[in-house]
């Protein structure tokens, strides 16, 4: 291509760049109406086409010269142009002035700004429009270089471009920069070079085509502000048309939702934010704004990867210029977080209003910002009476200013304050009340208020000072032990209480035990042989009854553990009894064994004779505990009594026991005859074993055939015994796992008759108990009962 279409070429480049750049600066504008977006983009078809028409006609002029067979300079504009004091082409020749003036004509109108430099950038020839664009005259920009034109800040850009252009690597490049005027303004500029060259290689000059492009910059600018701006807010923006298609999606949305602006622009917006459950209600809503109505709120919006989460969503109609709705614009946030947040905090405050504690808050100004439910009941004040109300007026003036405001001056100070008193309340009485005051500090670490909390502890305190009437007389009890001595110590293995005369007898006082711990008072020999005691006491593993000798003395220990209400061990009491006296007592009476032995028949004779006598008045004790048992009893005495008819009957048993060996050796042990339920005997003597075989965790069960006849002639203490004595002897050896009672029989022929003169019926029981216990040889079975 020869240097007069490479002109005409770069002028069509030229104009071409600057309207199809122009043409997507309107695309990505948002905001513009349909109406407007068409005017600009017919503004600037319609001003390409002028332009291009210009340069058609130079071109056009210039195929006019070439036909006619004449050479042409490069330019219309060197037709006059000298530089370094000659011209760099001759005049053109008279016959082609016409086509001339035309050609310069169209070069001095077109819109933009042109100028013919050589290598170093020096200006030799520029068009009108150039002039107009910077001010300058034509002479003046033949003294100038395209670099004092140039803003400072954009004197590097294109340099490596125009060197590779002169070197002939590439053929052309384009660059927008900022151009400074005459007068020291600017002006955004796009501008494109081509060489023009001597010969076929060798660059000579280049041409520059200028085009003012600022306000499409400011546009550009306009755009990325409003861009920013929008990707500043913290919101998702999304603009759709009327039926949901996506024009818009800021970064936030991005970021929201996990889709790209590229991937998500020309979607459905409900395909790509809302869940199946809310698509069918948000499209109806979609369609609501398009009838110019706005709408926000709650909604469960989808993320890419499937995650729902709680957006918060304001919808508003978009109007042209002419107020004709358009679109839609959408703002949402996610409220997940908040969601959370309030939720914690409706739970708190279900918490807050359920506990049984008083709570309230005070300001600094002694104003009650919040209460709970129990400080109101307590108060008997609604909340209204209570809330932005001052605690003065809410207690009185002078109670406040004597008792309520030191503590609560304290407490702004920083100072955390607690005390116990009582108090009286209306339709309570007294009350016991713990009441603790607390900084209330805000998010800045500053005090702003005081907590109130109001705990009601009468019962503790009723129970510590029954607890401490309960200790001081176990101590006036333990005090006047004879010849023993009473410790307790807690899960320290710290002495709580050490009393008795066995205490002096061994040489401490009270004071040198009560305190301190188990290894500060006694020796390593008696630590030893005593701390696995007190640990087995408060483990619940100690045997009842231990014997321990030190030095010529003996003593037995008794260990018990205590627990609270929730059966839980808090304590180990050792009840130690000097028994030096007692074993030696014991030899002496072991001595005389042999001489008792002689009298051993006269008193099982007189046992037996008495047996009537003795269980009578037994039976009236335990027949009268019964009957107190049945009165109105506190759950205290309730416990006395029925300690003391579980004590009465087992002595009953042991004395029946003891009275009937005695007949037996007597030989006047009677047998009674006498109508009773075999089944209600069974039971009651399994009930009399249920509990210790549920401490155990055994199966207690029986097996009765209902062929067996229920009501039978006998003797139903006998019958009660040998089922008690054979089934709690199988509790007491088996471990774990079941004791079954079988009852069997057959009947048998009798000769007895009965009240109708005809043959009565006997019937022989079987009693059978089988065990899962350790069991027993049959060497040792012959052995087992030959004592009974």
């Amino acid at each position: 291509m020869n240097d007069e279409n490479t002109f005409l070429h770069l002028c069509q480049s030229s104009l071409e760049a600057v309207r199809n750049q122009s043409l997507n600066i309107v695309d990505d504008i948002s905001g513009l109406s349909a109406e407007d977006r068409r005017r600009i983009r017919e503004d600037i078809l319609a001003g390409r086409d002028h332009t291009l028409r210009l340069v058609q006609e130079l071109h056009s002029c210039q195929q006019e010269l070439q036909s006619a067979g004449r050479e042409q300079p490069p330019t219309p504009q060197l037709l006059e142009q000298e530089h370094g004091g000659h011209r760099l082409y001759d005049a053109p020749q008279p016959d082609h002035l016409t086509h001339q003036v035309q050609v310069q004509a169209i070069f001095e109108n077109i819109a933009v700004g042109i100028g013919l430099v050589d290598t170093s950038g020096q200006y030799i020839h520029v068009n009108r429009r150039m002039t107009e664009l910077l001010g300058y005259t034509r002479e003046e920009l033949r003294t100038m270089t395209v670099w004092d034109i140039t803003h400072p800040d954009d004197i590097g850009f294109g340099q490596a471009q125009a060197a590779a252009l002169v070197r002939g690597d590439i053929p052309t490049y384009s660059l927008e920069k900022r151009y400074v005027r005459k007068d020291g303004s600017t002006f955004w500029g796009e501008t494109v070079i081509a060489p023009i060259r001597h010969g076929t290689y060798h660059v000579t000059h280049a041409i520059g085509a200028i085009t003012d492009i600022t306000e499409r910059k400011t546009a550009e600018e306009s755009l990325q502000f409003q861009a920013q701006l929008l990707d500043s807010v913290g919101q998702a923006v999304i603009a759709t048309t009327l039926d949901g298609t996506i024009t818009y999606w800021n970064r936030t949305a991005e970021q929201m939702y996990g889709w790209s602006s590229h991937e998500a622009i020309g979607q459905n917006v409900l395909d790509l934010t809302m869940g199946a459950a809310v698509y069918t209600e948000a499209g109806e809503i979609i369609a609501k704004i398009g009838q110019g109505e706005a709408w926000s709120g709650e909604f469960l919006a989808r993320h890419r990867s499937g995650r729902t989460f709680h957006a918060w969503v304001s919808d508003v109609p978009l109007r042209d210029d002419q107020g004709t709705i358009i679109g839609i614009i959408g703002i949402s946030r996610d409220i997940t977080q908040r969601k959370v947040a309030e939720e914690a905090l409706h739970r708190y405050r279900r918490i807050v209003s359920a506990t049984s504690d008083g709570i309230a808050l005070v300001d600094q100004n002694y104003r009650y910002q919040v209460v709970n439910d129990h400080y109101l009941r307590r108060s008997m004040k609604t909340r209204e009476e209570l809330i932005d109300h001052t605690v003065a007026e809410v207690m009185g003036q002078q109670a406040f200013e004597t008792l309520i405001k030191p503590h609560l001056d304290r407490c702004l100070a920083g100072e955390t304050i607690r005390y116990q008193a009582w108090f009286t309340f209306a339709g309570e009485g007294q009350r016991f009340i713990d009441v603790t005051y607390s900084p209330y500090r805000n998010d800045d670490g500053m005090i702003a208020g005081v907590l109130v909390t109001t705990s009601d502890i009468t019962e503790i305190k009723q129970a510590e000072e029954a607890l401490q009437q309960s200790e001081a007389r176990l101590r006036t009890v333990a005090d006047h032990l004879p010849k023993s001595a009473i410790f307790l110590v807690d899960h320290d293995l710290r002495f709580l209480l050490a009393r008795g005369q066995g205490l002096r007898a061994m040489g401490r006082h009270p004071d040198q035990i009560e305190g301190k711990i188990l290894h500060e008072c006694l020796s390593p020999t008696a630590y030893a042989s005593l701390a696995p005691v007190y640990e087995g006491a408060l483990a619940g593993t100690t045997p009842t009854q231990l014997e321990q000798t030190w030095g010529n003395r003996t003593y037995h220990l008794y260990p018990v553990s205590l627990t609270n209400e929730q059966e839980e061990i808090v304590a180990a009491l050792l009840l130690v009894q000097d028994m030096t006296e007692q074993k030696q007592l014991e030899q002496a009476l072991e001595q005389a064994r042999a001489a008792a032995e002689a009298a051993n028949l006269a008193k099982s004779a007189f046992l037996a004779h008495m047996s009537h006598d003795i269980r009578t008045p037994m039976n009236a004790v335990i027949g009268m505990t019964r009957l107190l048992f049945d009165t109105h009893l506190d759950a205290e005495q309730r416990d006395y009594v029925q300690s003391l008819r579980i004590s009465g009957e087992a002595l009953l048993t042991l004395i029946d026991d003891i009275l009937d060996f005695s007949k037996i050796e007597a030989g006047k042990l009677d047998i009674k005859h006498a109508p009773f339920n075999l089944r209600d005997c069974i039971e009651d003597a399994i009930d009399m074993l249920a509990s210790p075989a549920a401490e155990k965790g055994l199966i207690l069960a029986y097996l009765m055939p209902a062929e067996m006849p229920e009501h039978v002639i006998g003797d139903v203490a006998r019958v009660r015994q040998i089922i008690i004595n054979l089934v709690s002897n199988a509790v007491k050896f088996t471990e774990r796992g079941e004791v079954v009672l079988s009852i069997g029989g057959h009947s048998v022929e009798s000769t007895d008759m009965d009240q109708n003169d005809q043959p009565s019926t006997d019937y022989e029981i079987h009693i059978r108990v089988r065990d899962t216990g350790i069991g027993i040889t049959s060497e040792q079975l012959g052995s087992t009962l030959s004592a009974l």
